[in-house]
């Protein structure tokens, strides 16, 4: 049990290299390390019972972190917070303005690592039954894009 919880962390961090690869590889390496934290603080703690099949459990543990932080120079995680049984990450892109993106370029290939990512290597999560989604908003607070994966689309 605790090879695969060890492997879901080192997938998590993998996940999110790969994530910001559509960012830049500074974006990846820390939103890396972020989430690898949680998600080594969710699995190898369970502080609060998390084996078994506890979805709401898992999604409130994962968006304990509530502290803005700085994930690279250029992006921010202000909040994580749960929906449901899905955890959000809203990041909020410091100096990016959504008149100066191509969103359809953007979301095309966040969707694509994020998906890919999710249900290839977040196993743990996706086994738990948690959904997660990704909130980009550029400086101004403008909604640049919302990327939602649930286990039923793996």
């Amino acid at each position: 049990m605790k090879r695969v919880l060890v492997w879901t962390c080192v997938c998590a961090v993998v996940f999110a290299t790969l994530v910001g690869i559509g960012l830049g590889g500074v974006i990846g390496e820390s939103l890396g390390t972020h989430i690898g934290r949680l998600l080594g603080r969710a699995i190898f703690s369970d502080p609060v019972g998390l084996e078994g099949d506890n979805p709401e459990l898992w999604c409130k543990f994962l968006a304990s972190n509530q502290e803005p932080q700085m994930v690279d120079a250029e992006t921010r995680l202000d909040e994580i917070y749960c929906e449901g049984i899905t955890v959000v990450y809203r990041y909020l892109l410091i100096g990016r303005r959504i008149e100066d993106m191509d969103l359809d370029h953007f979301d095309e290939i966040m969707t694509q690592r994020i998906g890919t990512t999710y249900c290839s290597q977040m196993t743990q999560v996706v086994r738990e039954g948690v959904g997660v989604q990704w909130s980009y908003w550029d400086m101004h607070g403008k909604p640049i894009t919302s990327i939602k994966f649930l286990p039923s689309d793996c």
